[in-house]
């Protein structure tokens, strides 16, 4: 479909899910907007493309949480007046540019959504390349230790007991001990590694849930 459209909606749910952020072309998208008679239309479309994403995103990776406050703030300044509609229209186009920015950087480094937050979990500033590289592996090879090849620590309701977190916390710290760069000292490998243990804990508890509800 044609996003900045016509009278009618464009994108069903199920187009939203296969609507792939790594190869949009937000250039296209932006000319579109200024040529577009229907602009409501095109400003309602987009907002809702972006809810969806958003929270297809969110779900494999927290850190990204910094597009839904950017998203917020251009709708509350949008619905208070402070802003038109062109320019919320440029503001939502701009955020879905940069979350599409952040999907081809993780498809182009070869990693799954929640690879690649255990990466921006891990990253600090000032890496060299090779450092990043360390970190890229550290990300990618973790979950071997914990439900591949070289462990499989991550057994069921494993987190609801302390002996299996002990477990799991363990095995976190050896992935990480054996790939993360020299430059990270010993209080900030610890604070690292509660991070990780803490997101990979959230999880599991999320998972509960929705098997709950």
């Amino acid at each position: 479909g044609d996003l900045a459209g016509d009278p009618q909606p464009v994108y069903t749910i199920e187009e939203y899910d296969k609507f792939d952020l790594s190869k949009f072309d937000i250039e296209k998208l932006k000319k579109e907007f200024k040529e577009k008679k229907h602009k409501h239309i095109a400003f309602t479309d987009l907002r809702e493309l972006l809810q969806h994403k958003l929270k297809q995103m969110l779900a494999g990776n927290r850190t990204y949480v910094h597009f839904v406050i950017r998203y917020e703030q251009i709708i509350d300044s949008y619905n208070s007046d402070s802003i038109s509609l062109q320019e919320a229209l440029e503001g939502l186009g701009d955020i879905l540019g940069d979350m599409s920015q952040a999907e081809e950087e993780r498809v182009s480094m070869g990693m799954t959504p929640e690879q690649k937050e255990i990466f921006d979990l891990l990253k600090k500033e000032s890496l060299t390349k090779e450092e990043q590289k360390r970190v890229e592996k550290a990300a990618i090879e973790l979950f071997d230790y914990l439900d591949g090849e070289k462990g499989h620590v991550l057994v069921v309701d494993w987190h609801k007991s302390r002996q299996t977190r002990d477990v799991v916390k363990t095995a976190i710290v050896k992935a990480l001990s054996e790939h993360l760069p020299e430059s990270y000292g010993r209080a900030e490998f610890t604070e690292k590694t509660d991070v990780v243990f803490q997101r990979i804990r959230e999880r599991a508890e999320e998972g509960d849930r929705m098997e709950r509800a």
